[in-house]
């Protein structure tokens, strides 16, 4: 792999010791708990370097063994009491060990949560500016990723801390027992930590990019997902799996990269050690057949040696999470600190209710880009206008003229480059944001509503209004009835983002939730474009009562709705070029009454009623009572309350994905193996070196023993070699094989939920899919990064540990290992209740996963209601509630240390004791009791580790289980497995008594019969959830009728590939959905292979190019997630031109030009007549304007076809579409 690039040395140190400072006096605010935990581990510490001495007294006092004379003089009562003391030791240990691991993890959670909230808090509170630019996938990957490295970097600290007071407590004694012997131990010490330095350097700018591919990541999938519909409709699945495929490559090769630098240095170090333990037993040999030291204390002097061993193998992996966490906390605190361009000044003042008159002085205002691409470049003004307390000011003008752009500002949601805007004379910069956005109120063009109720929706601004308030305010939107059909009233879970409503009824809700808020300034920003005509009429009659006495803004592109404003203000180009009343601009304006002029037929229809998933953006479906509750009846279960406990399966599948690695796996295995076989000699050599080289030394003088200790010397050096080589295989192939693993089950998942029909994201949360994709992937990647090697690796050596134990002393092994049985018995209980607990976590992360993603979206609707604080109250509730979750499971953890402390200190004692009295019998010798006590220790080594390996064992299990539950969800729309590649379509459509239910038992559409012909367009009016876009979306197998059938050119649509019908079925939503890039990319989006040349004529064709190129950077120009930075009519000619490009032989325009103005309209609509020549073509509107032309226009009403015929023809008809017509007239 291409090594990352770096900082300069420089700059890289400041800014790593600039996080630490930080994350450290983060922490300081937790100083008790820290200070508790210090005194844990200093006690811990100290507990455990007790034990070589009373190995040293039971060995030189205890036993005292006199290898001349062959025979043991010791003291059996005090063998005895050096056993018991032994135990009490051990169990005080492990209660203070549990407190050091405890308050390790508590402190870890507690910076988590605050850091998750000090995120949350300031992601809020950050001007529109920010958000036009955030990715939300980024911003998740720091609330998730990244504070999960920050939470290592604490769990680490605290290890690297408990190493520092380990190291200088064994270094000190060492020193006093023999400080020749410590300085030749300690002479490989300085390579040691300037290996670990060196490590530390090479990994952190490693983790920086691991963090930044996981981020890039982060925004494929939240893309992916949230606009699932384009998508499918252009049938782009192909090449979304190939994008996150590139992204998740990159993920691997800095993983592989951090894999090899590690293997090459963690391997050395404890090489490093196993010299170190050579040259004691060589030169500390010598120094006891010489009598300068006794058996007991160079058994002493080696246990303390060894001591060092684990931390080193430690040193590693902490280093490693070190440089993450710092990489980590860089990212985090880029999101607290970014600074919001708008600022509440220091002695802003409270503004009561405000009479409403509103004054723009010399304003101008230019958008900041974050490629810099638009900086400067004046938007707006400079311009000046006074409304007066009550007035209606109207808006108007072409698509991008700035209209959205000057009543963003009254707000202050973007702050004036500029003069200044007051209200009641004060200026908006001088008073709270809070106090001005209650006065406020805005429904913009693009309607964010949460997954939660139609009544906590509508009561969002005004969290304490009373119901009769709630309904009060649906009735004025002429919502009231529509909600009352529904089963649940308003208690109906309204889905994600609005998922189960039709677009005019989500902006109906959005229009009483503003006016619940009684603001004395009400903005409707192109609202009523989702409605149709007979709605829209209802909600203009009750906006004359509602806005008499109050100001009110209109920004709109029917110019019917704004004839009676008081003043009408004609924007072009970010300035006013006419302003008066609509007679005044009538008979001396230029470009007012031009735009009067294209709406000569004026807007129409479609009309309003309760049926089913209408007209939606591109991101989403949506319908009506049929749809209403879906949201509750997801395929994945999420709640923390289910408790569910994972399937054990989830190993076999886990490692059956490893099996398909058969080198890199055996590579792994045998690797280990070997590595653990290194590991169990060196306890052997020293008891061989004791009883005899040492021993024999001692009667026959040191010529005798030197040899033999030279022999064992050369054997300690060979065993580290092979150690060496064996751990430096071991951890490459594991980091292959790891890494490699995770990127298929990355792709692999991704590449499952393209497959997935729409049904299937009505159902679900994004924010709880990514979850899934990315938190429990995670949770997997950490045992498969090198914990599930360990903890096989450690279940060899204890089964390698018993045979040796055998193998020395039958007697003693069967008395020692008496205890085994109830370790097992109560490992088995403890993780039989354990996984419940463990299960909760991944539950409840995902649960604050949804929360922080769906707030991140709709962070600029949280702003127009002034719903920060509130919202802040109840991020902490689930984010407690996760907290508490991880506390639980770190409790229950935690307390396996003083069990497995118990049962250690029990061994070791019995070890003691009856070892001792076997040597005092002549049994066995001082050094094979030295040996076999050694033997014991490692046994239980890996017990303890596991206590901790526990807790990250079973959030991968549980994660992986639900890794695996999303794998198995089966796609309720597939190919069937005869389906056949679709012939080049020619256009005719046939619905045959077709029936169609979200919802068993609530049909949406009832028995449709429609004929439709090649090269025919048809007109699709009736009410907002009249089951109009459930109609268009069969055509292209969005989802699969319920009854009947439904056959295109003769075919049916189910005996097709779906891969070969969406291609040839162009799509253009009401809510365009844009992907990050360029404009260029977005509209070359609609085909593969498409060239330059092919998208200038798409373009071209329906008058977008001109309206492009006056972008800063014409088709290079930068779009934000979602086209944030774009205006939304420039958004949907981007997405017009986007289908246009795909040459699709069937075309369905859902309400395609809602927020195009009528100028840009009038020229889209001549250029349609000539692109529809030939083509098949379903438009579904509310501008009857847009249809009068078709060759039939449909009318629906609950789900049937009720009317059908041409324009005319129904006008003469009289029925529900001349009521429409008359309606869309008044």
């Amino acid at each position: 792999m291409r090594r990352p690039k770096r900082f300069t040395l420089m700059n890289a140190q400041r800014e790593s010791r600039r996080i630490f400072t930080r994350i450290i006096a983060q922490l300081f605010g937790h100083w008790e708990w820290l200070a508790c935990g210090f005194v844990c581990l200093l006690l811990t510490s100290g507990l455990g370097i007790l034990g070589p001495e009373l190995m040293k007294r039971a060995i030189d006092s205890g036993i005292a063994y006199d290898y001349a004379a062959g025979e043991a003089s010791g003291s059996r009562s005090l063998i005895i009491w050096l056993g018991v003391l032994m135990l009490v030791v051990s169990v005080a240990r492990g209660l203070f060990g549990f407190g050091r691991q405890y308050l390790s993890e508590m402190v870890s959670q507690l910076l988590a949560f605050e850091l998750r909230m000090a995120m949350y808090d300031r992601i809020q509170r950050l001007s529109f500016e920010y958000h036009d630019h955030a990715q939300t996938g980024q911003l998740m990957s720091r609330a998730t990723q990244d504070i999960e490295g920050i939470r290592f970097f604490v769990i680490m600290l605290a290890m690297a801390g408990f190493i520092v007071v380990w190291y200088a407590g064994i270094w000190a004694i060492l020193f006093s027992l023999d400080w020749r012997l410590a300085l030749l131990s300690l002479a490989c010490m300085p390579f040691v930590l300037h290996r670990a330095w060196h490590l530390g350097k090479r990994l952190e700018p490693v983790w920086n990019e691991v963090q930044e591919s996981l981020a890039q990541m982060g925004t494929v999938l939240q893309e992916n997902l949230t606009g699932v519909k384009v998508v499918r409709a252009f049938g782009r699945e192909v090449f979304e799996i190939g994008k996150y495929a590139e992204r998740s490559q990159q993920l691997f090769d800095a993983g592989v990269f951090a894999g090899r630098v590690q293997a090459f240095n963690t391997p050395l170090m404890t090489f490093m050690f196993s010299l170190a333990t050579a040259i004691v037993m060589l030169f500390g040999g010598i120094a006891v057949v010489g009598g300068d030291m006794t058996v007991g204390e160079l058994t002493q002097f080696s246990s303390y040696l060894a001591m060092l061993v684990w931390p080193v193998a430690m040193l590693g992996n902490v280093v490693t999470m070190l440089s993450r966490g710092l990489a980590s906390g860089a990212r985090i605190f880029e999101v607290i600190d970014a600074q919001s361009k708008v600022q509440e000044a220091e002695d802003a003042c409270e503004l009561g209710r405000a009479e409403g008159h509103v004054q723009f002085e010399d304003v101008a205002f230019s958008y900041a880009s974050a490629d810099s691409l638009h900086e400067g470049a004046p938007h707006l003004g400079p311009l000046s206008f006074e409304c007066a307390a009550g007035q209606t000011v109207a808006l108007v003008g072409a698509t991008g003229s700035g209209k959205s752009t000057l009543v963003n500002l009254l707000p202050r949601f973007y702050e004036v480059d500029q003069g200044r805007v007051t209200l009641d004379g004060k200026d908006v910069r001088d008073v709270s944001l809070a106090s001005l956005r209650r006065n406020v109120g805005i429904v913009q063009q693009e309607v964010f509503l949460f997954s939660a109720s139609i009544r906590e929706n509508i009561a969002y601004g005004a969290s304490d209004a009373s119901f009769a308030d709630i309904v009060a305010a649906a009735r004025a939107a002429h919502l009231h009835d529509f909600i009352e059909s529904l089963p649940g009233g308003y208690e109906t879970e309204v889905g994600e983002r609005g998922v189960t409503l039709s677009g005019g009824q989500k902006q109906r809700l959005a229009i009483a939730r503003t006016l619940l808020v009684d603001p004395s300034v009400l903005i409707l920003d192109d609202s009523t474009s989702s409605v149709d005509a007979e709605t829209e009429y209802q909600i203009q009659q009750a906006l004359k009562a509602l806005v008499k006495d109050r100001t009110t803004f209109v920004v709109a592109h029917r110019l019917r709705t704004v004839m009676d404003a008081d003043l009408i203000l004609v924007l072009g180009n970010g300035r006013i070029v006419e302003r008066g009343s609509h007679e005044e601009l009538m008979a001396r304006g230029e470009v007012y009454p031009d735009l009067v002029g294209h709406q000569i037929v004026d807007e129409p229809a479609a009309s309003s009623a309760v049926a089913s998933p209408d007209s939606t953006s591109d991101g989403g479906t949506s319908d009506n009572t049929g749809v209403a509750g879906l949201a509750q009846e997801g395929d994945l279960v999420d709640e923390v309350a289910a408790d569910r406990i994972y399937d054990h399966s989830v190993v076999y599948r886990l490692l059956a994905r490893l099996l398909r690695y058969k080198v890199l796996l055996v590579t792994t295995v045998v690797s280990m193996l070997l590595t653990t076989a290194t590991t169990l000699a060196p306890p052997w050599l020293i008891g061989y070196a004791i009883d005899h080289p040492i021993g024999n030394g001692r009667v026959l003088g040191l010529d005798v023993a030197e040899p033999s200790l030279l022999l064992v010397f050369l054997a300690f050096v060979v065993v580290g070699l092979i150690g060496w080589a064996s751990q430096y295989v071991n951890m490459l192939a594991m980091a292959y094989l790891g890494n490699t693993v995770i990127y298929d089950l990355r792709t692999e998942m991704f590449a499952h939920l393209q497959t997935l029909s729409m049904a299937f994201y009505d159902r679900h949360q994004v924010g709880r899919l990514m979850s899934r994709v990315q938190n429990d992937v995670g949770a997997v990647q950490e045992v498969l990064a090198g914990i599930a090697a360990m903890l096989v690796g450690d279940l060899v050596a204890m089964a390698a540990v018993i045979l040796i134990l055998f193998a020395m002393n039958v007697e003693l092994a069967l008395l020692t290992l008496s205890i085994v049985p109830v370790l097992i018995g109560t490992l088995y209980v403890w993780q039989r209740h354990g996984r419940r607990i463990f299960s909760r976590v991944p539950q409840a992360i995902s649960v604050v996963n949804a929360s922080l993603q769906e707030n991140i979206s709709g962070a600029k609707a949280v702003q127009t209601l002034s719903r920060e604080e509130q919202n802040l109250a109840e991020f902490e509730t689930v984010n407690r509630a996760n907290l508490e979750a991880n506390l639980g499971a770190a409790r229950y953890s935690a307390g396996m240390e003083p069990i497995v402390a118990v049962l250690t200190g029990v061994a070791s004692a019995l070890v003691i004791i009856f070892g001792g009295f076997q040597v005092l019998d002549g049994a066995l010798l001082p050094g094979a009791l030295i040996a076999f006590s050694i033997y014991v220790g490692r046994f239980f080594d890996p017990i303890y580790r596991m206590a901790w390996m526990y807790t990250v064992l079973q959030r991968a299990m549980a994660g992986g289980q639900r890794v695996f539950e999303l794998l198995d969800v089966e796609p309720d729309l597939a190919d069937r497995e005869n389906a056949v590649g679709m012939p080049t379509i020619r256009g005719s459509v046939q619905f045959d008594h077709v029936r169609y239910s979200y919802v068993e038992g609530t049909e949406v559409l009832r028995d449709i019969d429609l004929s439709i012909a090649a090269g025919e367009t048809i007109a699709l009016v009736g009410a907002t959830g009249a089951g109009k876009s459930t109609l268009a979306n069969l055509v292209n197998r969005f989802y699969d009728v319920s009854g009947g059938s439904l056959r295109i050119d003769g075919v049916d649509v189910r005996d097709v590939t779906q891969a070969s019908l969406r291609p040839q079925i162009g799509v253009v939503l009401q809510t365009p959905f844009l992907f990050s890039g360029t404009v260029r990319d977005n509209i070359l989006y609609g085909r593969e292979g498409a060239g330059e040349e092919d998208m200038l004529v798409a373009t071209r064709a329906i008058g977008a190019d001109a309206i492009i190129r006056r972008l800063e950077a014409g088709y290079d120009t930068h779009v934000e997630e979602n086209g944030g930075n774009l205006s939304l009519g420039e958004r949907q000619l981007i997405s017009f031109a986007r289908t246009l490009l795909a040459n699709p032989r069937i075309l369905i325009l859902d309400e395609a030009t809602a927020s195009i103005d009528t100028q840009t309209e009038a020229t889209l609509q001549e250029a349609l007549r000539q692109l529809l020549e030939g083509r098949t073509a379903i438009v579904i509107a509310h501008r009857l304007s847009t249809i009068q032309d078709a060759d039939r226009v449909i009318v629906m009403e609950r789900g049937r076809i009720t009317e059908s015929g041409s324009h005319e023809e129904l006008l003469e008809l009289g029925g529900a579409y001349h009521t429409l017509h008359r309606l869309s007239m008044a």
